[in-house]
Order: structure tokens, then sequence, then C-alpha cells
């Protein structure tokens, strides 16, 4: 790949921030800002900026950021409207590298904020600064705790997981949902905004590099610079699965996405068939998104579609069955071995086929049960990935971590998922502790479908490298 031509380290590992618009009162958006930055441990040079103020937070203010002796890496830019070019052109003098816009009201109200966004990133570009935004909430680099958001966050997860995305949710509401609720980590959070000067381009670039990042999730509402975009995605998808959310489908959809940050959707057919193209896994829902992200940051990728499926409900089996095919697998053919050993061992008056269905088997010890069944299935040689779906039941209850690792290490390079569906406590015993070493795991009635989807974005990309590799 050639590199990118945007040096990003100075965004995303920067060794000084300046915090234009910081506060000493709770909840303005400058005190969340540098309070969070403080609090999550960033360990470079702060400097908030407040002409009205001489310390903050315990740190020296300053006027401006021309105030500054030594070149600022990072502008995190969070004042009025009106404020914002004196700032950037405050900044270019400094000789700063980069500025983040959180002021809204750009391009995404109109003409007037369209030609000032115009304005403002003619005179960062001709000072030699880049700008990421207007219209941001911010972004994360937990690898060197940097975490700069207009959310206040408490904690932030650590992880394998890298997005870009043109909606503040991804380092605000959703990513306070998954550290709540998921016990994976969102590593980097890059909201982009209106993206007047920076794109996604550069910075899927940097993830690809990043020793990190494990997977990219992409959130875009339109496309801008497409055929760069793809052309990178085509090398960075080689390197790292990249999960794409591109919302803005239909015609409503458009403009509602033109007033949240002036984006132009364009033709969603012609996109679907130039992600597809450039290697790009592309995710219909929010929560499908995040069910692949996880995925990937988890599981290695199978060889091959060929799926095997283990389960306590025949009606769950059957689900998985009817949409392994539509996401690009097909029930493997498992050997008569592998028939008769489970059989033998667990089911010795009940046939075993795929999905092995095991819920007569319970009248056994539920831990040997499941044990059998999982490592015997996984060991077959015709099965290149295993879905797991249980029945979250006091019969069924046991050490599911226990049996899980056990089919883990019997066959580390296929992956395995599991859905869980019964009484809640045992539903969020089992998801803690399955999760708790690296199985993706998928709570409640919809489990068996999700569970589904996720090997199957796994195996797509199988097959992307395969065909790309062979190209």
């Amino acid at each position: 790949m050639e590199p990118s031509t945007v040096d990003l380290r100075a965004l995303m590992e920067p060794s000084s921030v300046a915090v234009v618009g910081a506060s000493s009162t709770p909840g303005k958006t400058g005190y969340i800002i540098l309070k969070g930055m403080m609090d999550h441990g960033y360990k470079g040079r702060i400097y908030p900026i407040n002409p009205k103020e001489s310390e903050i937070l315990g740190l020296r203010a300053f006027q401006n950021v021309n105030a500054i002796s030594d070149p600022v890496d990072l502008v995190v830019i969070a004042v009025p409207f009106r404020g914002v070019k004196d700032v950037i052109k405050d900044s270019v003098e400094n000789r700063a590298k980069f500025g983040l816009i959180v002021t809204a009201g750009f391009s995404e109200i109109g003409d007037l904020g369209a030609n000032e966004e115009r304005e403002i990133t003619e005179i960062a570009r001709n000072g030699g600064m880049r700008l990421l935004g207007p219209n941001s909430i911010g972004m994360v680099n937990k690898s060197v705790d940097l975490v700069i958001s207009i959310v206040p966050f408490k904690t932030w997860k650590n992880g394998g997981i890298s997005v870009v995305a043109q909606t503040g949710i991804f380092a605000g509401a959703l990513a306070a949902n998954v550290i709540d609720t998921q016990n994976v980590g969102l590593g980097k959070s890059i909201d982009i905004g209106n993206r007047c000067d920076l794109t996604e381009q550069p910075l899927l670039e940097y993830f690809a590099e990043d020793e990190h990042t494990n997977v990219v999730g992409l959130h875009m509402e339109g496309i801008r610079e497409g055929r760069s975009l793809l052309e990178a995605s085509k090398k960075v998808s080689l390197k790292k699965p990249i999960v794409v959310l591109k919302t803005g489908r239909s015609e409503v959809g458009a403009k509602a996405a033109a007033s949240h940050t002036g984006s132009l959707a364009g033709d969603d057919i012609v996109a679907d068939a130039a992600f597809r193209q450039a290697g790009l896994i592309r995710a219909n829902t929010l929560q499908e998104m995040i069910d692949w992200l996880k995925v990937f940051d988890y599981q290695p990728t199978p060889k091959s579609g060929r799926v095997g499926i283990v389960t306590l409900s025949g009606a769950l089996g059957v689900i998985a069955s009817d949409m392994a095919s539509n996401v690009g697998m097909k029930l493997a053919e498992i050997e008569d071995s592998t028939k008769n050993e489970i059989q033998k061992e667990i089911m010795p008056a009940w046939p075993v086929r795929n999905p092995a269905d095991i819920w007569v088997s319970l009248g056994l010890e539920p831990e040997r049960s499941h044990r059998i069944a999982l490592k015997k299935m996984i060991e077959d040689p015709n099965v290149d990935s295993l879905i797991v779906l249980l029945l979250a039941l006091q019969p069924a209850r046991c050490d599911m971590a226990k049996v899980f690792k056990e089919a883990v290490d019997a066959a580390p390079s296929k992956p395995i998922v599991a859905g869980m569906m019964g009484a809640k406590e045992i539903e969020q015993e089992w998801f803690d502790a399955l999760e708790g070493i690296g199985i993706p795991s998928y709570k409640g009635s919809d489990c068996a479908e999700r569970a589904t989807s996720a090997m199957g974005a796994l195996t797509t990309y199988g097959s992307i490298l395969q065909s790309k590799r062979q190209s």
C-alpha cells in the first residue's frame, strides 16, 4: 500500500492539545472536553484557551492559541460559530498541525454555513493546517488515552475496533451503550462530521497500519471523493476487514442526511455495487454493524463457508439453517465418524445430523453433553466454522466458558459464535463468560439470526480475501 497522503500521527497521537473554549463551569462543552481528557489520563500537554481565565482545572489558561510558545499538534475548537474563523487564523500563526471543530452551524444548515465552511478550510489549508469536522462531537484514541468528546464518559473500554463515522453516536450514545452492555472495546472512534477537509480515506489508511486495530467500522451518510475512497478501501481491506453502514438509502433518508451533516447520499444501488467491488462488507442496520464488528474483533476468518451448527433447540437450528445460505454459507457434510462419536457418547438412541440437536442428551450431565458435541463438531475436517445455539435454562446450566475453551483449543483457526435464549440470569451469566474468552455472543429471541449473520460476515470477508489473492 502506498503511504497516506496525510500523516495523521499528530492528529491521532498528539503530543499536545489546545482546547479553545475551555471552561471551569461544569456542564459547558469546554469543561466536558477538558475534564474528560484529564480524567482519562491523556499524558500529553494540554493547553486550555479562554481569554477570560488565567487557570482552568488547575492548568494555566492562554488568551489564544497563538499565545502558546510551541506549535500545537491538535487544536480542539469549541466556540460559537462566529468565533471559529479567528481561532483558525490564530492556530495557523501558531503553526498548529490539526484542528478538530466541534462547533456546528456550517454546511449542514445551508448556503451561509457552507460558504463559511469553505472559507475556514481554505485558511487552514493555506497555512499548513488540516481540519476534522466541523459539526463533530469528538474523537477517541484509547491507545494513547485520548478521549475528546462533548459527551462525558466515566469509562471507555479499549479494544481492536476502530470506527470513522459521519455521526457522533460512535463517540456518544452508541459508544456509551456498547461500553455498558458489551465486552468489546472501541479503541478508536472518529466523528468526521461535515468532512470539510479530512475525509475517510486517510483515516482508513491509518487504521490499516495501526497494530491495535483488528477491524474498521465505516459509517457514511454520503460519499465524497468516491473514487479515491474506494481505491483506498481495496488496499485496506486486504489487511483489515471494513464493515460499512451507508445510510440515506431512501429519498427521505437522503434528505435527512443532508440536514444532518450536509451530505449528498447519491444512488444507493451504485454505492452497493461499488462497495462490493472495493471489498467493503455492508451492514444493513446499526445493530448488525455492531454485531459484525464484534465478531471480526474476536474471531479468525474461516477458510470457506462450510458451517456446523450445534443447537439445543430444533427451531433455532432451522432458523440458522435457513439463513446460512443467504449469508454465504452452506451446512457442512459432517463425516460419519463425527456423527457416530457424538451419538455413542451422548445420544445413543438418536441420529446426529447437522444441525446437531443435542436437547435429548441433557438427561446426562450438561457440561459433558455440550463439551462433546462442540469438540467433535469443530474437529470435523469438513467444518470450517461453528454456530452454537444455547437454551439458557436450568437443566442446561454448566461452566460454559470451560466447554467453549476446550472447543477453541481443539481448533483455534476455526471461528465460533454463540447465541443464547432463555432465562435472563443464565443468559447474562453465559454471555459474560463466553465474551470473556473471546466468543462473540448474542442474546434473546433473535440470537440465531444475529449469530448466523455475524458468521456470514466473517465468511464473506474470507471469500473477499481469497478472490483478491487469486486475482
